[in-house]
């Protein structure tokens, strides 16, 4: 993967954690989440795009994933992905906050 590839993956991980932290019950469907990548965030990206990172994200623990049929999962944010999302902990391979990511 190129060094901006990898940007983009990182940043896209983040996101995923931050729009599901804004959640009330800090949960929501795959494809809602690639909606809102694409629509909120100007991400493009594919369903398996989607499901290979949030099997990542799962694998860290920082996401639970409840398969509903074939194709759609719900994804929970857990306490320790709550904690990246607010930038009180780093992972590598998920992009940092930075002053003015607006939490």
């Amino acid at each position: 993967m190129s060094a901006f590839a990898d940007i983009i993956v990182e940043q896209m991980r983040r996101d995923i954690l931050r729009l599901l932290a804004a959640q009330p019950n800090y949960a929501a469907n795959n494809v809602v989440l690639g909606l809102a990548l694409e629509r909120v965030h100007a991400l493009r990206v594919t369903a398996d795009q989607i499901r290979a990172e949030l099997a990542w994200l799962a694998q860290l623990r920082l996401v639970t994933l409840i398969a509903l049929n074939p194709s759609t999962s719900m994804v929970k944010l857990t306490e320790r992905g709550s904690d990246v999302a607010k930038g009180l902990s780093t992972i590598p391979g998920i992009a940092a906050l930075v002053p003015g990511d607006g939490t």
